[in-house]
């Protein structure tokens, strides 16, 4: 049942409002056959092996980027300090007077982050002269690269490596004492994206299929975390390795010629090139009490049976302000936690949704988004094993939402952090006091 928290903290439940009109429930349903539909597309969906090698295609974990912005400079806002802070593990639990973690604190959430000893960042576009990227380092201590250490992204053909655009974005982090989260190494959509674009073809060719594939993925992940060990504090090692409803793996062509072998092949190659990372596995939901997460507590426990050195998991959270059930989502972080795992949060953005003008109750598309942000960030911070949180994208102008089918029909979706005029939302706030109570006791 979807549900929304009010301002006053009461709960909208949809029993409450599908009755009231027909049409309502006509538009309701229609939305959610969409976003299965969305789905199902997007875990079968591969471009053709001959298009451009130049063309980026748009999926439901990134979009091709948007190099183009309207500002030459980024809006400061004078209530909240520029300054960059690192997480320090040593913080004592209880805050100090000084800290970003005393009410009222003037402190940007990146510094209320560090001071509370987590992470809180924003996936970034493949431009490291993108303007915008200023808001990143004033006000996030984390960043993630939304497109450029993809492996089609660094590797068009197999074993081709251009790193020029994630050597200027880790570059850009390091200057600005930001964590990096590498993403990701094995994913098995979109051909010169996900993959090398000639991926496919070779492994046809291949006598030995599984061998073919079991020494690319050891070749790839040597090569690209042992050039930037000890630089990215942890990896996506493999993204999306179930399908996109059900229970059963995305066929993709690592699964094809390797079975489920190839996710277990992949870390612990990631773990030989560089030990001290930490390693996730990162995979998205449409809800958190489904088959789905089942079968993804189920290959944990699998991989952590075989000896797999995974050290977490990266829980997607692509939401609409009617989401999410804090209930639903504690329950599986809680057992994810269970199994020793650590558990951030990778890809937030909060969109409204087909009836949202029905479900706001007075409030604004925004006021409900920062209360649909603060249960996000509150079912997060209760878990132990929750060491952050990363927002997917910067701010509205640009996001994957407004480009991609169903979801694009509803532009603008305005789902991030930051407005289209670089100000900071209600969200921003809310997750920057959530972690303030939540770090404080």
């Amino acid at each position: 049942m979807l549900e929304l928290k009010t301002t006053g903290g009461s709960q909208i439940e949809m029993q409450d409002i599908l009755p009231m009109v027909d049409m309502r429930q006509v538009l309701f349903s229609i939305f959610i056959l969409m976003l299965v539909i969305a789905a199902l597309l997007l875990s079968g969906c591969h471009q053709d092996d001959d298009s451009s090698e130049n063309s980026e295609p748009a999926d439901d974990d990134d979009v091709a980027d948007d190099d183009t912005s309207d500002d030459d400079t980024v809006a400061d806002d004078d209530t909240i300090a520029d300054d960059d802070t690192f997480p320090d593990d040593d913080d004592d639990d209880t805050a100090d007077d000084d800290s970003c973690l005393q009410p009222g604190a003037d402190c940007t959430l990146g510094e209320t982050a560090a001071d509370a000893g987590i992470f809180v960042g924003a996936a970034v576009p493949s431009d490291p002269e993108d303007p915008r990227l200023s808001l990143v380092s004033a006000h996030f201590n984390s960043l993630t690269a939304e497109n450029a250490m993809k492996w089609g992204e660094l590797s068009y053909h197999l074993g081709d490596y251009d790193y020029t655009t994630a050597d200027a974005l880790l570059a850009f982090a390091e200057d600005n004492g930001l964590r990096v989260r590498g993403h990701a190494l094995v994913w098995g959509k979109y051909p010169g994206h996900g993959y090398p674009a000639d991926l496919e073809t070779l492994i046809g060719q291949s006598p030995d299929p599984y061998a073919f594939v079991q020494t690319a993925i050891a070749d790839h992940v040597a090569t690209v975390v042992g050039r930037y060990a000890g630089r990215i504090e942890s990896w996506d090692v493999v993204n999306e390795p179930l399908s996109s409803v059900g229970t059963q793996f995305d066929p993709n062509p690592f699964y094809l010629a390797m079975g489920a072998d190839y996710i277990a092949a992949a870390f612990m190659a990631a773990r030989e090139a560089d030990p001290d990372a930490r390693l996730f596995l990162n995979e998205y939901f449409l809800v958190y009490d489904t088959p789905k997460t089942d079968a993804l507590l189920d290959l944990l426990e699998d991989l952590l049976a075989q000896g797999v050195p995974i050290d977490g998991v990266g829980i997607q959270g692509h939401l609409f302000v009617s989401e999410p059930l804090p209930e639903r989502l504690h329950r599986f972080l809680t057992a994810i936690e269970a199994l020793g795992l650590d558990i951030e949060l990778t890809e937030l953005d909060v969109a409204k949704n087909v009836l949202w003008d029905d479900m706001l109750n007075g409030q604004t598309l925004f006021e409900a988004q920062a209360d649909a942000y603060d249960l996000l960030a509150a079912a997060c911070f209760d878990v132990a094993s929750c060491t952050g949180l990363t927002v997917w994208g910067i701010d509205d102008s640009r996001t994957w939402l407004d480009e991609l089918f169903p979801f694009n029909l509803f532009a603008p979706n305005n789902p991030l952090l930051f407005d289209r005029d670089l100000a900071p939302k209600p969200a921003y706030f809310a997750i920057r006091e959530r972690i303030a109570e939540a770090f404080s006791r």
